[in-house]
């Protein structure tokens, strides 16, 4: 949602910018209004649009595995037998409740200035003019429109001392519908309430439809002088409703300007073909990228230690043998969980053949995997500084020989009873913590997870590691079959 607002609020931005040094000054007041709305809808939009760009990528199995975490010490982390949920935290609700009891006051403002002109319509004498509703008001008020109905004083439509340049240019605010730009502006101000460039939008479209409204007149009364006169007499008069288009809104130099420019077809028709690469170029900063992996057999990996993929694939026929070697030799545990078992040699020579002629997405469904086999860890022994702070059960989790144990049997041990060692720091949500803190009966969660290898443990594991082969065989286990999460176990 971040990066969604980001963008749409730096492409409205760069849009409004365009708009007011590159088309602002230019008389072609249809066409900017719609540039004007058509850039919020499209700052909106365009993020929201997909752009798929296929490149040949390295690719990971979508799979969680061994926990394999920021290692302090060493180049490789110890492999704890814990899932890790990577899910973030609950967070407080807090900006959520801000923002809709912020939107919440906003639309109210909003639903009582509809309330407000619809009780001053309803209450006051009406005539037609024109396909309009003249509302007579008693008040001496600039005139004033919203939707169909223009506000005006009673007493100066009975005496005719309104001049017909204004009715012209209300009519031309209810004709050319002016009050739905309005209306569409306060209703994204109500959901983005926290984006200061809709201010700025809207009075730039307020400021054009003034420049639409004074065009309307000037065609039926070409008398620009005296229309600017009129102008400038009624800047002295009272306020306007809220929503309603005013009458004397923005009556600067730029609108007296623009009612004596010239238009100039070739300058304004070259800014409109500039505009066309400029949106292209928009599309394609401020709309969502996904890189779709083409195949490369050569590099797709697991974990990025897999075996090199091939792009045909497997057979069916191989593929059925495949599953039927792992489901002759599947065994269940004491939890239910479904496991490989020992296989034969030639078994798992099968496999690994079979494996090897895989192509991507065969392997994604694969249960059984075969990864290269990793380099030996090197030996790592703690000092004894920092072995008597991983006695701190608040900050460190120990696992001795990959068994979780309390700190403090480490008290039965020595720095130097150890040939690796290696710290890791933890980032759990807070179901993650429960979890872990009643499958051990702990009272506190810790910080960093510390895996620690006794000398008789590493030697067993250096002379194991030589031993095995080029290519270990993995078993993919599901710990969550709703969430289709899992981990991969060695195959013994």
């Amino acid at each position: 949602m971040l990066a969604y607002l980001l963008k749409s609020t730096l492409c409205m931005g760069i849009l409004l910018l365009v708009y007011l040094f590159f088309l602002e000054k230019e008389k072609m007041h249809q066409f900017n209004r719609f540039y004007l709305l058509g850039s919020i809808l499209f700052s909106l939009i365009i993020p929201l649009i997909t752009i798929t760009k296929q490149i040949p990528v390295l690719t990971e199995i979508p799979v969680t595995y061994f926990t394999t975490l920021e290692n302090i010490h060493t180049e490789h982390s110890a492999i704890s037998p814990m899932p890790i949920n990577n899910s973030p935290a609950n967070p407080i609700p807090f900006l959520p409740i801000l923002y809709c009891l912020i939107a919440a006051i906003l639309l109210g403002r909003f639903v009582r200035n509809l309330y407000k002109l619809s009780l001053t319509a309803s209450k006051n004498r009406s005539v037609i003019l024109d396909g309009a509703r003249l509302i007579l008001l008693k008040e001496n008020i600039v005139s004033h429109t919203f939707l169909k109905n223009i506000f005006i004083n009673e007493e100066g439509y009975t005496n005719l001392s309104i001049e017909k340049e204004i009715l012209t240019h209300e009519l031309a605010h209810v004709k050319q519908r002016h009050s739905f730009d309005i209306i569409f502006l306060e209703l994204l101000q109500i959901i983005f309430w926290f984006n200061p460039l809709l201010t700025l939008y809207k009075r730039a479209i307020q400021l054009n439809h003034e420049f639409l409204a004074d065009d309307a007149v000037l065609t039926t009364h070409p008398d620009v002088s005296a229309y600017q006169n009129l102008l400038l007499d009624k800047l002295s008069q009272p306020g306007h409703f809220q929503l309603a288009s005013p009458f004397n809104f923005s009556i600067t130099k730029k609108r007296l300007v623009m009612m004596t420019k010239e238009i100039n077809q070739s300058r304004i028709l070259v800014k409109k073909l500039v505009l066309l690469p400029f949106l292209v170029l928009a599309v394609l900063v401020f709309s969502s990228k996904i890189i779709s992996a083409q195949e490369n057999p050569s590099i797709s990996k697991v974990n990025g230690i897999d075996l090199p993929a091939t792009k045909e694939g497997a057979s069916k026929e191989l593929l059925d043998e495949y599953e039927a070697i792992i489901k002759k030799n599947m065994t269940k545990t004491k939890s239910g969980q479904e496991i490989i078992g020992r296989v034969t040699d030639s078994e798992r020579n099968k496999l690994e053949s079979i494996y090897k002629q895989m192509n991507r997405a065969q392997r994604d469904t694969a249960n059984v995997r075969f990864i290269k086999n990793l380099a030996t860890i090197k030996k790592a022994i703690p000092t004894q500084k920092q072995f008597d702070s991983w006695k701190d059960t608040g900050e460190y989790g120990i696992w001795i020989d990959d068994i979780k144990v309390k700190n403090e049997v480490l008290s039965k041990y020595k720095a130097e009873d150890f040939s690796y060692y290696s710290v890791s720091n933890l980032n759990y949500n807070e179901t993650a913590k429960k979890n872990i803190m009643t499958k051990y009966g702990l009272h506190s969660m810790y910080s960093h997870q510390l895996n620690l290898m006794t000398n008789t443990y590493y030697e067993k594991y250096y002379k194991r590691h030589l031993s095995d082969p080029e290519n270990i065989m993995m078993y993919r286990i599901r710990y969550d079959k709703n969430k289709n999460q899992s981990y991969l176990r060695e195959v013994d």
